[in-house]
């Protein structure tokens, strides 16, 4: 069976449901004008540079010196052009109340802000519209509504679908006069896409019911939407009532998501977006835009650094763009994180990939502070920033003697068992640790013991129900990437070995096959093949992929800056690339400078990995590029393919 359109393929053609037509909605962006003091040089480098780069990038500096004295900057560049000014700008660096049910919880109480009216209703399909062309300034990130009506300004969103449920999410801002008051929002999902009148007509495509938000959680709307059919694909939107005009309530704009086929399902295909680290002050979200205008994305996988948590000045600044985060300092209050939250589902480009996809979400160190770990030093910075997550994403979230995990699996049918890691709190010890004997402890892990027993569990039972492929959702580096013997980043796993061979050790003991690790974190791209020790020939072979046992695909990032441009070093590009390429044999793709996401299409027989890099991310704009296709043939445990454009 073929992948069609916005259903997943499976081989019952009664499962399948219509395509899906994208219907965009006006949006509105935040551009606040506060600035903060710049950190002095060495604190921005400290922040910036991972402490493995500082050989690399000695080495670099010190080779280009010598090639620029030699063969001239040209010796760089492609022939001028189009080409040549492509990267040289690329290097340059969101109806009445009826008889309900009784509400349903509003998960935000368990554990932001562009809106506006949707588009009337018309015949026929509805194009996709450049989302940022209607940009206006908004005065304040959390003000409420200036009018007498209740508004949708941080638009919608749905995740972590499962076979009969989903997550939506929403957020109500209350004229002032109401801000005390206490809402019933109704939710209503339907089946009938082609007829955006059918929300309004009761029958059995029809999903409806009330949750109730106030603001005690910043007037969030979270619900498990439950009792769903598989494989289904739904629009879905919220209403709530106006006091005093009880024939204008308030509709928010309409999103469009799906569930999950069963286990059993034979699911021929997917296509998934996988993206990571979105700093705002950064550039512009275009990354998101485009994936909002791809109808054939079935779901969109974001490995961590949603959100940054620095003051302008602090790794970044927005000055340039007028795009200055908000509240202008370091995070640390629920306060703090709720504001920021709210600031990005601000931007546009987010809001439209959420409207028109669902996501599955994991956090990183950046929702909370650089660098963390499970240590109670940062307990503060951890219970703020899980309220906010929880509260303003949509996710489905445990609790474990009252903490959270996140930690979690997903079955696309028989093609895929999809694992969400966490590698950043709920177990990991101290991280930036260099000496040897500390970094080396045998009982030193990233998982923690009860996570890392969860996913050896879930890999083995992946494969005895012969699904066809693992996929692992990853913050971190998986896989060994040392310069000089030294690794780039002990925050990754290269500061965990051990944890990572037992790993390894399980896979290769079980004979887990057919894995692909997905990767952010790094703010640049990568593909290797997975080794215990690549740099061992007698464990893996450069020329073949023998010893391979599976594949790591790292996104880049939506804006966030890497080392090179950070210390505006991008001239150092290609001959750094080329350093990557000769050292770690286990690589066969690298990009780091460009910022986009990845694009894969998953069939019984192959991964296919597509690099989508966006022009330029100092501009608005939807101008993107191919940069690279990898190819992993099932039965391999290796790249077999990888070629770059």
């Amino acid at each position: 069976m073929h992948h069609d359109g916005h259903v997943l393929a499976c081989a019952s053609p009664q499962q399948r449901t219509t395509p899906l037509e994208h219907r965009g909605q006006e949006q509105t962006v935040v551009r606040r004008l506060h600035h903060s003091s710049r950190p002095t040089v060495a604190e921005s480098l400290h922040s910036a540079i991972p402490d493995g780069w500082v050989p690399l990038l000695a080495v670099l500096v010190a080779l280009n010196v010598a090639f620029l004295a030699s063969v001239g900057f040209e010796y760089f560049l492609p022939p001028a052009g189009p080409a040549q000014d492509s990267l040289l700008a690329t290097l340059g660096v969101a109806v009445g109340l009826i008889s309900l049910p009784p509400p349903s919880a509003n998960l935000a109480r368990a554990s932001p802000l562009v809106g506006a009216s949707p588009p009337a209703a018309r015949a026929g399909p509805m194009p996709v519209p450049d989302l940022r062309l209607a940009s206006q300034q908004i005065p304040l990130v959390r003000s409420p509504s200036t009018s007498h009506l209740i508004e949708f300004r941080h638009g919608i969103a749905s995740g972590d679908p499962l076979s009969d449920s989903i997550i939506l999410w929403t957020k109500i801002s209350p004229p002032v006069h109401a801000l005390g008051e206490r809402f019933a929002v109704r939710f209503q999902l339907s089946t009938d896409l082609a007829n955006p009148a059918s929300f309004d007509i009761h029958g059995p495509h029809l999903h409806e019911g009330l949750v109730e938000t106030d603001a005690s959680i910043d007037f969030v709307v979270k619900v498990d939407a439950k009792g769903l059919p598989p494989n289904t694909r739904f629009m879905y939107r919220f209403v709530v009532q106006n006091a005093g005009s009880p024939h204008s309530p308030s509709i928010s704009a309409t999103g469009f998501t799906r569930t999950l086929p069963s286990s059993t399902d034979d699911l021929s295909s997917l296509r998934m977006a996988v993206v990571s680290c979105s700093n705002l002050v950064d550039g512009f979200f275009n990354a998101y835009a485009n994936i909002a205008r791809r109808s054939e994305i079935d779901i969109v996988l974001h490995l961590g650094d949603y959100i940054y948590e620095y003051a302008d000045g602090e790794f970044g600044s927005g000055k340039a763009i007028d795009r200055i985060p908000v509240p202008n300092k370091a995070l640390k209050t629920l306060d703090d994180y709720r504001t920021r939250h709210a600031q990005y589902k601000l931007d546009p480009d987010l809001q439209a990939a959420h409207q028109f996809h669902p996501w599955i979400v994991v956090w990183d160190d950046h929702e909370f502070a650089d660098n963390i770990d499970a240590r109670e030093q940062w307990r503060e910075h951890t219970a703020a920033g899980m309220q906010a997550y929880f509260e303003y994403l949509p996710i489905r979230e445990a609790r474990i003697d009252d903490g959270f995990k996140i930690y979690r699996s997903f079955k696309f049918g028989n093609l895929i068992d999809l694992v969400m890691l966490d590698t950043r709190i709920i177990g990991r010890d101290e991280t930036d640790v260099r000496d040897s004997a500390r970094l080396n402890d045998p009982k030193r892990s990233i998982l923690g013991a009860e996570q890392e027993a969860w996913l050896e569990a879930r890999l083995v039972e992946s494969q005895a129900r012969n699904a066809a492929w693992r996929f692992v959702g990853n913050q971190v580096v998986f896989s060994p990437l040392k310069v000089l013997e030294t690794p780039l980043s002990v925050d990754s796993w290269d500061g965990y070995p051990a944890n990572r061979d037992r790993i390894i050790s399980s896979m290769e003991r079980w004979g887990i096959r057919d894995t692909v690790f997905l990767t952010g974190d790094i703010h640049s791209s990568f593909a290797f093949d997975i080794v215990a020790d690549p740099f061992d020939e007698s464990q893996y072979s450069r020329s073949n992929g023998t010893g391979s046992i599976g594949v790591e695909l790292v996104s880049p990032s939506v804006t966030s800056r890497s080392a090179l441009e950070y210390l505006q070093l991008g001239v150092l590009r290609t001959p750094a690339q080329q350093f990557f390429k000769m050292y770690e044999p286990h690589l066969h793709y690298v990009n780091l400078c460009e910022h986009g996401y990845i694009l894969v299409h998953v069939t019984r027989s192959r991964v296919t990995a597509e690099y989508w890099y966006a022009v330029d991310v100092q501009q608005s704009m939807l101008s993107e590029r191919l940069g690279a296709r990898v190819i992993t043939d099932h039965g391999a445990n290796r790249i077999t393919h990888a070629e770059v454009f």
